[in-house]
């Protein structure tokens, strides 16, 4: 069987890919921007993203807050 999604049936998908992730529009648009993910224009404006590719951007943007965190951190000499 072959299943097509409509603009509007793909729209909550998307949302709710980044709610579990815990990703932003914003996010998203930033991560296109430097090249780390491919959006698609589905029309309207409106980019759709590669379930895979969104995840695979929320763990780069994780590891990297986590890595400035790091740095924060003071280091003791022993």
């Amino acid at each position: 069987e072959i299943y097509t999604l409509s603009l509007h049936d793909a729209l909550p998908i998307c949302e709710e890919i980044c709610e579990v992730v815990d990703i932003s529009q914003v996010q998203l648009r930033e991560g296109r921007a430097k090249g780390w993910i491919k959006g698609t224009d589905i029309g309207y404006g409106v980019m759709g993203y590669k379930a895979y590719d969104v995840a695979r951007l929320a763990e780069k943007i994780n590891r990297r807050r986590i890595l400035r965190r790091l740095a924060k951190i003071p280091t003791v000499e022993i």
